[in-house]
């Protein structure tokens, strides 16, 4: 049995076909707007070139997702207000499709890698940090969704009052001022040179690092506050661009220890990881969830079991 799994990213589009034994995947520039990503994701999938059509197709997609109809809305990093993506690319393909929240997907693919190691594992936290920012959350081995299918959007959360203008028409959102995009403005080679620069010392790079760290570790706390997680994990192009970001939020919730032993006993910096860049979590846990819904006689539930026994592409690795 092979099944796909698709990440859409704000920059970057990616697939991979998952059948236990072989892998193929591939990647591409994220297409703007609705019909032309349909048309691209179903492009992708005829680029893997399998030797017989996948049994399922799963999509991460930034944006609220109606997991009942695959409707897309309000993905304004990828230019779509409302859009029935699931839907457009199984007509093009005549393939079961399952769509979910982007950085939700991320959850599920972090807790299926991580769990191979650590059998103890229940309640996680995966904040993606790429060309936006959001938080999807485990807990108990389930992915929890929100009643709107909303839960975990800071990115969207006001940290600045006179911050930078957001593309949802706030300003001063978290995601404004460090996601990829805007650590990229602020700072020549984009958020990997930023921290980069600061761990080697740059007196230039140190204050703006520490900033975009100091606010990450807000978000981190208020995230421990609310769920208590086992750990809290960095994904995406900035999440897993190297162990400075990782640093930098550490240094600052240490500080907060520091000065508060509620604080200190809330998080533990060591509770604060980045999966590794080489792991592919998003097309993972696409791939796990298009094979749950298969075994669910193609009904989703609006609160998902991840399971530890999914298929794995060399666990998620390009």
């Amino acid at each position: 049995m092979t099944v796909v799994g698709i990440d859409v990213g704000g920059t970057t589009t990616r697939a991979a076909a998952y059948n236990g034994r072989t892998s193929r995947a591939t990647r591409a520039a994220t297409a703007p707007g609705g019909e032309a990503l349909a048309a691209q994701l179903t492009q992708m999938v005829s680029a893997l070139e399998l030797d017989s059509a996948p049994t399922a197709i799963g999509i991460g997609i930034p944006g609220q997702v109606d997991l009942d109809t695959g409707v897309v809305r309000h993905a304004v990093n990828l230019g779509i207000d409302e859009y029935p993506i699931g839907a457009e690319v199984a007509r093009r393909l005549s393939v079961p499709v399952v769509v979910e929240n982007d950085v939700r997907v991320g959850a599920i693919g972090a807790f299926r890698y991580l769990t191979r190691t650590m059998t103890e594992l229940r309640d996680l936290i995966y904040v993606g940090i790429g060309t936006g920012i959001s938080a999807g959350i485990v807990i108990d081995g389930m992915i929890h969704r929100g009643r709107h299918g909303l839960a975990g959007e800071i990115g969207h959360l006001v940290v600045a009052t006179d911050g930078p203008e957001c593309r949802c028409g706030l300003s001063g959102c978290l995601e404004a001022i460090v996601a990829g995009p805007a650590l990229s403005a602020r700072w020549p080679g984009g958020a990997a040179a930023l921290f980069e620069a600061s761990a080697a010392g740059d007196l230039d790079a140190r204050p703006l690092a520490r900033q975009a760290g100091a606010y990450l570790a807000s978000s981190m706390h208020w995230l421990a506050a609310a769920y208590d997680p086992d750990l809290i994990v960095l994904g995406g192009g900035v999440g897993s661009s190297g162990p400075w970001l990782v640093d930098h939020i550490r240094e600052s919730i240490a500080e907060m220890a520091g000065a508060s032993p509620f604080a200190a006993a809330l998080v533990d910096p060591d509770r604060i990881i980045a999966i590794p860049s080489d792991v592919e979590v998003g097309t993972l846990g696409a791939a796990v969830m298009a094979r749950w819904v298969l075994e669910s006689s193609g009904h989703p539930e609006h609160t998902l079991p991840i399971g530890r026994s999914e298929p794995t592409r060399e666990e998620g690795k390009r």
